[in-house]
């Protein structure tokens, strides 16, 4: 929705986000700032492939110098970006995360970010429709299985980004099928990499954090070992 419709607002919203600064006043240390979309330990991982990092000054002249300039063209003016809103389901937790993210985007830009809590119960269906979908809000993923088609079917043109943003670009699921039929592993990373940097490159959405898992091991328990995983969901070894 717009103004996210246009593809240089998307990447001065992705520069405007200070992911250092959410995990360590929002998460408390316990996540990590997220640049790329395949996670690190995840087949297909590439450090190549990354949305627009923390850049205040990127972020304004993204703006600035594609339309959105005040008569000075050092100032956004507000008025040409129109009203922005941030939508959420409306708990304790989330109101401390998107407060945060608000009052961000809202110090590097100049312009008011409005808050928008939805009724908890209401905020899937809304959420699930591209006609009732917000103008911008949060997409969590938890992966199933450490395998990269398990992150990207979600961006084809019948995929949750589709039927919930309305992304949809016929080349990413030309790459994404090549991958998927390619039957030599090591050749089928490739084409996955290749099918994520079109989606990457698009900046359908900033990506923000990592979940990190936390836990208490008694002293007298031998041989445990640190294991990547994927989520909260997960366990010491999973993968």
């Amino acid at each position: 929705k717009a103004p996210f419709s246009d593809k240089n607002v998307r990447r001065a919203f992705s520069h405007a986000l200070d992911r250092e600064g959410f995990v360590r006043e929002v998460l408390k240390g316990l996540g990590k700032p997220y640049v790329s979309w395949i996670p690190p330990g995840i087949p297909g991982y590439d450090e190549t492939a990354v949305a627009p990092g923390y850049d205040p000054n990127a972020a304004l002249r993204s703006l600035i110098d594609n339309g959105y300039g005040s008569a000075d063209k050092k100032k956004v003016d507000c008025n040409k970006l129109g009203t922005i809103k941030l939508s959420y389901s409306n708990t304790p937790k989330t109101q401390v995360l998107f407060s945060f993210i608000a009052a961000n985007l809202t110090r590097i830009f100049a312009c008011p970010v409005l808050l928008d809590p939805v009724e908890p119960n209401a905020y899937p269906v809304v959420i699930r429709d591209p006609k009732t979908t917000p103008q911008m809000f949060l997409i969590p993923w938890e992966g199933e299985y450490p395998h990269p088609q398990n992150w990207l079917f979600l961006q084809t043109c019948k995929g949750v980004y589709a039927t919930r943003i309305g992304y949809c670009n016929k080349d990413f699921d030309a790459a994404f099928t090549a991958a998927n039929q390619e039957l030599d592993f090591d050749a089928s990373i490739e084409k996955y990499k290749a099918a994520q940097k079109i989606f990457v490159g698009d900046v359908a959405g900033a990506f923000l954090w990592n979940n990190e898992n936390a836990y208490l091991v008694k002293p007298y328990l031998l041989g445990v070992r640190d294991n990547s995983s994927t989520s909260d969901a997960a366990w010491l070894g999973q993968f």
